[in-house]
């Protein structure tokens, strides 16, 4: 979403390199709930655009930062409400 109210459409954010703690990966599938509605129609006052609304997401892990030792390349993973992915 650009701006208040707008219809949620794709757009390119570009993100920073993989971290040392991190993983990137190709989502296949996300929630969308009321809480994403109120943000985007910024209900709440204080959100700020652009905003990819939805999480509690799930899909195959793309690249691992070094560190990282639970997962690897290849792996599918969810990411649930409360892991700071919004």
């Amino acid at each position: 979403m650009t701006d208040v109210g707008s219809k949620i459409t794709p757009f390119w954010i570009n993100k920073p390199k993989v971290g040392d703690f991190d993983v990137k990966m190709d989502i296949h599938y996300c929630g969308v709930c009321h809480s994403d509605l109120k943000f985007g129609l910024n209900l709440m006052g204080g959100t700020t655009f652009p905003l990819v609304p939805g999480h509690e997401f799930v899909g195959q892990i793309t690249e691992v930062g070094k560190k990282v030792t639970k997962f690897k390349e290849g792996d599918y993973a969810g990411v649930g409400v409360i892991s700071d992915s919004c």
